[in-house]
């Protein structure tokens, strides 16, 4: 009976469900009421003058400069450049594999060398039996595959030289810029470390090896042709001397210019990929505020600026394979009007040639 009395006694859960759900609906029109009773406020046109933009900027320029995340200014190199970075280089080659290319490359050119005057030897017995002709035969063979070999060689041992060097430094200037502080991204625009990851890398590894490649091969080239000349045409050592000094002052004008040229290339890309970047990021705020031409003009800019340096660069290299050809063409002048005169050995003067 207790217990019947109890239950009877609490409040019937519907009775409270609607209560509630009564009681919230008349707070809420009565705050719906209040709402619609209160006075709507209205924006008032705003009176600032023009120098409020001014000022704001002021005010951020001081901002940034208090809080030292205003960007820096990218910092270009003048005149040599420095030992040390080829010395970096070669030391990421690996001193070893460098020593050993260098070995190879040396081999290449003398074998190169000892072919060119066997033939010559070969062209000068015009008597020569069979059997004598195949002796010449099979050593020209012999020096031939040999040569072969050591090109193979030596162009795949400064291949691996090239892709070992470009490894470390990607591996070492990824390590660097991870440890950098925070301070470094708010003050260095991303266009400037995509261009030194995209554009500097690419030129490690698609220049740099073929470069220097090239340059050993072509500096033993021109020693070997050099000696040859001197050889077989004595009083050319008289000309040596002027024709070479001739070389080097137009290799040091063309250094000079085109060392500045890139560096000038190198930078002015960096403000086009900050630019880009930096529009893609905002093309919301760009195309709200109706700014397309504006951003679209600074682009154009920019890539005038950067296709100036590139033609220049070309326009230097066009003028140095020009001046190369002359020189080229007087160094053979040289050789082979004795030869038509008879004063030397045709074949010797064809292989210095």
């Amino acid at each position: 009976m207790s217990t019947q009395r109890n239950l009877s006694s609490l409040p019937d859960p519907t009775v409270r469900e609607h209560s509630v759900l009564r009681r919230l609906i008349s707070t809420s029109s009565v705050r719906s009421v209040s709402e619609t009773d209160r006075p709507q406020l209205h924006r008032l046109a705003s009176t600032t003058s023009d120098c409020s933009d001014d000022f704001a900027d002021d005010d951020d320029a001081m901002e940034s400069a208090e809080w030292g995340t205003s960007q820096s200014q990218e910092e270009r190199e003048y005149g040599e450049i420095e030992r040390v970075i080829y010395l970096r280089y070669l030391r990421a080659c690996g001193v070893m594999l460098g020593l050993g290319y260098l070995a190879t490359t040396v081999s290449w050119q003398g074998l190169r060398v000892v072919t060119d005057y066997w033939l010559s030897l070969w062209t000068e017995d015009r008597r020569s039996q069979v059997s004598k002709a195949l002796y010449y035969l099979t050593v020209y063979g012999v020096l031939s595959v040999a040569s072969i070999v050591l090109s193979l060689i030596t162009n795949g041992l400064g291949q691996y030289c090239g892709a070992k060097a470009r490894r470390r430094l990607h591996d070492t200037m990824l390590r660097t810029l991870l440890n950098c502080p925070v301070r470094f991204f708010e003050t260095t625009p991303l266009g400037r470390i995509m261009n030194r990851f995209s554009t500097d890398l690419g030129i490690i590894d698609k220049k740099i090896a073929t470069s220097l490649q090239r340059l050993l091969q072509f500096l033993l080239l021109c020693f070997s042709a050099v000696l040859v000349n001197c050889i077989v045409t004595p009083w050319f050592i008289a000309l040596a001397a002027p024709i070479c000094l001739v070389y080097y002052m137009v290799q040091k004008f063309y250094r000079c210019s085109t060392r500045e040229l890139q560096r000038l290339d190198s930078m002015s890309r960096s403000p086009i990929l900050s630019h880009f970047s930096e529009t893609l990021s905002g093309l919301e705020t760009i195309r709200a505020f109706g700014q397309q031409q504006r951003f679209t003009t600074a682009l154009f800019h920019k890539l005038d600026t950067h296709t100036n340096a590139f033609l220049i660069i070309n326009s230097c290299n066009r003028w140095l394979g020009i001046a190369l050809d002359y020189l080229g063409g007087l160094i053979v002048q040289s050789n082979t009007k004795p030869a038509v005169a008879g004063v030397n050995d045709q074949e010797g003067v064809g292989m210095s040639v």
